[in-house]
């Protein structure tokens, strides 16, 4: 008996002949899905049923696109001027198994070339390299967002190698300790870094050194600083932050460097360079004034990358731009919400209080129609009034025009933004759609009691505002909860997680999904996440996988498929397509062969079964980088993937007997999907023994034999006969 002969089960017998398609194969554009509004779910029918999303569509859960500029500056997660936690690292290994709780991987660090050619060093180096050379553990202490990360990756690089470091990522409740026996962490001769939540580093530096040492490998744990514990000497360092000067300095000189590093930019004439340039611009005062008020290398790099941007040439062009960096919006943002002393003494405090709530809402609504922007703010002032404990003092009715409302700093906005048309509807605008974000940090952080207002307010528009009004919400939700993480899951998002509304969940997913973005509250985003999966409930569950279809990843694989196996095990969500949506986003080519074997042991396993015919036939669709074969054709064809689980995936779907409540069949989809397949391969000879040698694997099943024996001539139907390079099936 062959191994295909031993993966049949009584599930894969054929369907009755139905309306498959019969044609050539049209691959859908929408990927796994469904149509229509959610069901409301209430007392557990939810949870009996299953939930259907209709109206999803490929990419339905991910973040907004403007989302990063609006709320995080424009902040990126790439290239070499990336400082602190916006960095990433490519996981080495791939974990797939069936145990839940994988131990510690050691992800590749990348990008340390350019990194090290802008690094500016930092005071307490000299402390740290001096440690490393002498221990194999040191704890790097600091506060936040000072470029601790930075200087870790710098240094062991010098030490150990550009290719040779690595972070290291812990499940969620498993210990630092565990390296002490961990059999592939460390990585010999390399070096490590460990961010730790909290936690004495010098007791653990003491316990991991003989570890570290056998394996002639280096590890930084990174922790931050405790205001009650002193550091101690001898195994801690703590860290200082660069000069502002030098990292400005650095930083637009890469910048401004061509992509061959030979000529600099025309930024200071026939006769200059670009160290002349940049010495120019360290002699405006504004600018030496801008970057001695910021406290994270990562804003100095942004000011780098604005000059770089627009080349200012005197001090009023430079005040033009940095009017646009982060410091300057935020200052901007207090002059919106925080009028003169004089102008509050000669106005009525509930006033003030209508402005502020006017301009917050007008800030969370953005690009939205101003009725949102009016109804929010008589909800933010009902709050308000509740949390001091008086009575509703409503708002005076046609009163106070917007512009009144606005002030002078945003009523210019507001005017710039007018439409053309007289009649139509007005929508918010922001010239620098960057205020956005910080006006919301302005609220959240300057206002006394101002939080469990704010909180509030994003819930009940969560809840009771249709789908514009939960999407700012959440938007919002997620760039506090990078401010506050604790508190905001603790107050809010937590509560969306476990509603019975899926709309609701999804702003939950959607805020944490947001979160994320920031770059500093990553890990304990995961480990929420992978919370809601393993100690949550089915709701808590179903949000968890819209995260993930929103294209969050854990920092290694097998998690994520670990979670993804845990939730397709839910009855709630035996209609859902969001699972397959989610294995589509974790797709990379590298790791085509680790989920496509983990997809083939799913389809023997009840329920998930299911959602690996949906994932498989979304991944089937998926286009190669060409544009035109199919993905796991391609990786078909080059080996990457064992052909026993690309045939036993493709058996499974066509031969499923899923139908969604909406819509077509599973199989009559699959068999389209197969015929894409087969025109590819009719078209591209390269890749027809990889379909024979599938075509062969699929005919030893006999139910699934008829079907083929009937479909290919239909495929092939506008040529007239089955082409040649059939004849020796």
């Amino acid at each position: 008996m062959t191994d295909d002969d031993a993966a049949r089960t009584k599930s894969e017998q054929a369907p009755e002949p139905g309306n498959s398609a019969a044609g050539g194969a049209q691959a859908g554009t929408g990927g796994p899905g469904t149509s229509g509004e959610p069901r409301p779910s209430g007392s557990g029918k939810e949870e009996q049923d299953g939930i259907v999303r209709e109206g999803f569509t490929r990419n339905s859960f991910r973040v907004g696109p403007n989302v990063d500029e609006e709320l995080y500056y424009s902040v990126t997660s790439t290239g070499a001027t990336v400082i602190g936690d916006h960095s990433s690292a490519a996981n080495a290994q791939i974990y797939i198994g069936t145990d839940d709780k994988p131990g510690p991987q050691a992800g590749l660090i990348t990008g340390l070339d350019d990194l090290q050619r802008v690094y500016a060093p930092a005071p307490s180096d000299r402390d740290l390299d001096e440690l490393l050379g002498q221990r194999h553990v040191v704890c790097l202490t600091g506060a936040p967002g000072t470029g601790r990360f930075t200087t870790a990756r710098v240094l062991l690089a010098r030490r150990h190698g550009e290719d040779s470091i690595r972070e290291i990522f812990l499940p969620a409740r498993v210990d630092p300790e565990s390296l002490c026996a961990d059999k592939t962490v460390p990585v010999e001769g390399a070096g490590h870094i460990l961010r730790l939540p909290g936690g004495d580093g010098a007791r653990l530096a003491r316990l991991l050194e003989e570890r570290f040492r056998q394996r002639k490998a280096s590890l930084v744990l990174i922790r931050d600083l405790n205001a009650h514990r002193a550091t101690e000497a001898g195994a801690e360092v703590r860290h200082e932050r660069p000069d502002p000067a030098d990292v400005f300095e650095r930083h637009l000189c890469h910048l401004l460097r061509r992509v061959d590093g030979a000529e600099c930019r025309d930024a200071c004439g026939a006769d200059g360079c670009r160290s002349r340039y940049v010495r120019d611009c360290l002699g405006m005062s504004n600018l030496r004034k801008a970057l001695a008020d910021q406290y994270r290398p990562a804003d100095i790099v942004a000011i780098a990358a604005t000059v770089a941007r627009h080349l200012p040439t005197d001090e009023q062009a430079m005040q033009r731009s940095l009017a646009t960096t982060p410091p300057q919006l935020r200052s901007r943002a207090i002059s919106i919400l925080l009028p003169g002393e004089a102008a509050d003494r000669l106005r009525h405090q509930r006033i003030g209080q209508y402005e502020r709530a006017f301009r917050i809402a007008y800030a969370v609504f953005l690009h939205q129609p101003l009725r949102y922007v009016l109804n929010a703010t008589g909800l933010l002032l009902g709050l308000i009034d509740e949390e001091a404990r008086r009575p509703d003092l409503g708002r005076p009715a046609l009163e106070h025009p917007v512009d009144e409302l606005l002030g002078d700093v945003l009523r210019q906005d507001w005017n710039d933004g007018r439409s053309g048309d007289p009649g139509a509807s007005r929508r918010v605008h922001l010239r620098n759609s960057a205020m956005r974000g910080a006006i919301l940090s302005v609220a959240w952080h300057e206002f006394d009691n101002s939080r469990s207002a704010l909180l509030r307010w994003l819930g009940r528009l969560a809840q009771d505002g249709d789908a514009t009004a939960r999407r700012a919400s959440a938007e919002i939700a997620g760039l506090l909860a990078h401010h506050e993480f604790e508190q905001v899951y603790e107050e809010l998002i937590d509560g969306w997680a476990q509603s019975p509304r899926p709309s609701v969940r999804e702003a939950a997913a959607l805020a944490t999904a947001v979160a994320d973005r920031g770059g500093e509250v990553g890990t304990q985003v995961r480990e929420k996440v992978r919370e809601w999966v393993h100690n949550g409930t089915n709701r808590q569950r179903d949000t968890a996988v819209l995260v993930y279809a929103g294209g969050m990843h854990q920092p290694h694989l097998g998690w994520e498929l670990a979670d993804l196996r845990r939730i397709a095990k839910d009855r709630m969500q035996r209609h859902n397509q969001v699972i397959a949506e989610a294995i589509y986003q974790l797709y990379q080519p590298a790791a085509a062969g680790a989920i496509v074997a983990e997809l083939s042991r799913w389809r023997t396993v009840v329920p998930a079964g299911r959602h690996a015919v949906r994932a498989w036939l979304a991944l089937a669709e998926r286009p190669a980088s060409d544009g035109i074969s199919p993905e796991m054709l391609a990786r078909l064809n080059s080996g990457d993937v064992d052909p026993r689980h690309v045939a036993a995936l493709w058996r499974s779907a066509l031969l499923s007997r899923e139908r969604p409540p909406k819509g077509r069949p599973e199989s009559s989809r699959a068999w389209d999907l197969f015929g894409e397949w087969m025109h590819r391969a009719d078209a591209a000879p390269a890749l027809r023994a990889s379909m024979l040698e599938l075509l062969r694997r699929l005919a030893v099943t006999p139910a699934l034999y008829q079907r083929l024996c009937f479909y290919l001539p239909r495929i092939f139907a506008n040529a007239g006969r089955l082409p040649d390079w059939l004849d020796t099936v």
